[in-house]
């Protein structure tokens, strides 16, 4: 295996680097570092060679111990982060339901015409969603993905408070009402500057408008110890206090949280208004899978942030989940070191493949190949550790490491219709290994399929 180093950047890669040593949201100085994961290359800069240069960058995480608000140690430039992205959010099934039941659930005003604002529309997944229930729908987004295509009006665009208020005035110049609704999701994370992001929502959205922004929630990363989830990409980790608190220095407020355990590793959805804003927003269509509310609920809210910082106001489990992560980078390193003829291959060239592989130091003496089932992904190379990326799993792996394991099930049940007979091995939250019928009875019995839209009324039950 290749040593994952930890020496400094050299000079051509500090110009791309910012140290986080100050909280975004409170200003704090004060911050505890309990993740380093070493230096690594951009998770999702998928490689069209091995012999293609993979510049690495620090890789760890902090925590801000006044608001309490997750952050990595180094902030790569965005242009670095996410020049040739290959991200496609709708080849995932399970987030096309997703986006198909929030807009569902939103029933569009009848004055004019209901104007909505996706940003970070990536492939169009969310957008087109709101489309089919009659939202006119602008999509905000600097990098279209190749392949993808939009069937709405779209501006090429990074979020802040000036583009908030030149989405005002584009959608004005279209004859439309300015923005009824704004969604945001995973995006809120990425943005190099939280409050100006929200000073954007701020700017675009109509006076009674509803903000909706979906992230991943540390609480569901501690969890399930998903330490493969931080990167680069990833700039902060959010829960509701910290969140709450971004949005009352920026003039708005959230009203509402809805948690999503199966969602992306668990994800958590903040429904945002402006601040002292009275009349409640849009009503919600009743469906028999939803609670969502839009009367403001502050007593909620307050219940939310007590039942999370009962927990996460704790510095123990930050300490915990770094330990778990060295532990399981080492189970992994022993497992490659004792066993050297047994033919390994991955499922899922994911960001967090490139992370656990990186951390680990493996390359492909140790894992063969990565199968991915997106052909945009197949014949390019994890960064890195110079893995290849294949559309099948080859015939003479013996055991087949799920590094998408959020979707193991998914993945066991279509390897198995492939007639693969091998092991399978989840790293994560507590890695094990399983024989062909052992995981068969897993996939079989997950209710992955049928609850991904399982809601939880509070994070820590």
């Amino acid at each position: 295996m290749s040593g994952n180093t930890q020496e400094a950047p050299r000079p051509a890669i500090r110009d791309r680097l910012v140290p986080i040593d100050r909280c975004p949201v409170c200003d704090c100085p004060v911050i505890l570092e309990y993740l380093k994961l070493g230096s690594q290359p951009i998770a999702n800069r998928l490689l069209k060679d091995p012999d293609d240069p993979a510049p690495q960058y620090p890789l760890g995480a902090q925590v801000c111990q006044s608001c309490g608000l997750s952050m990595l140690t180094h902030m790569v430039r965005t242009e670095e982060v996410y020049k040739d992205y290959p991200f496609l959010a709708g080849t995932s099934d399970q987030w096309v339901r997703h986006c198909k039941l929030l807009a569902e659930s939103l029933k569009p005003p009848t004055d004019g015409y209901p104007v909505l604002i996706d940003i970070g529309a990536n492939d169009g997944t969310m957008g087109r969603a709101f489309q089919r229930q009659n939202w006119c729908v602008v999509g905000v987004e600097p990098n279209q993905p190749v392949g993808s295509e939009y069937s709405f009006l779209h501006r090429a665009a990074y979020w802040s408070k000036e583009e908030g208020e030149r989405s005002k005035k584009y959608v004005s110049s279209r004859g439309y009402h300015h923005p009824d609704i704004m969604v945001a999701t995973n995006v809120f994370g990425h943005a190099p500057d939280p409050l100006d992001f929200l000073r954007g929502i701020k700017a675009g959205l109509r006076r009674s408008g509803l903000a909706i922004i979906e992230c991943q929630h540390v609480g569901f990363m501690q969890q399930h110890f998903a330490f493969d989830t931080v990167y680069h990409e990833h700039l902060w980790f959010w829960w509701t206090k910290p969140m709450a608190e971004a949005c009352k220095r920026t003039g708005l407020e959230v009203v509402d949280v809805e948690y999503f355990p199966n969602l992306h590793t668990g994800s958590v959805r903040y429904w945002i208004r402006h601040k002292g804003y009275k009349q409640p927003p849009y009503q919600a269509r009743k469906t028999s899978r939803s609670f969502m509310k839009f009367v403001p609920d502050r007593e909620r809210v307050a219940a939310c942030i007590a039942n999370e910082e009962a927990v996460l106001g704790d510095m123990k489990p930050y300490r915990e989940f770094g330990a778990v992560a060295v532990e399981t980078i080492e189970q992994f390193r022993r497992i490659f070191t004792q066993d050297n003829k047994t033919v390994f291959a991955g499922y899922g060239a994911s960001a967090k493949a490139a992370t656990m592989l990186n951390a680990i130091g493996a390359t492909s003496k140790e894992i063969a190949c990565v199968v991915d089932d997106a052909p945009s992904k197949q014949g390019k190379f994890i960064p890195g550790c110079e893995i290849p990326i294949v559309a099948k799993i080859p015939s003479k792996t013996e055991v087949l490491v799920i590094f998408s394991w959020n979707v193991a099930a998914g993945i066991i049940r279509k390897a198995l219709a492939d007639k693969y007979k091998g092991m399978f091995l989840i790293p994560l939250p507590v890695m094990k290994v399983y024989n062909t019928e052992e995981a068969r009875h897993l996939a079989n019995k997950s209710r992955e399929a049928t609850d991904i839209e399982e809601r939880r009324e509070f994070l820590y039950a």
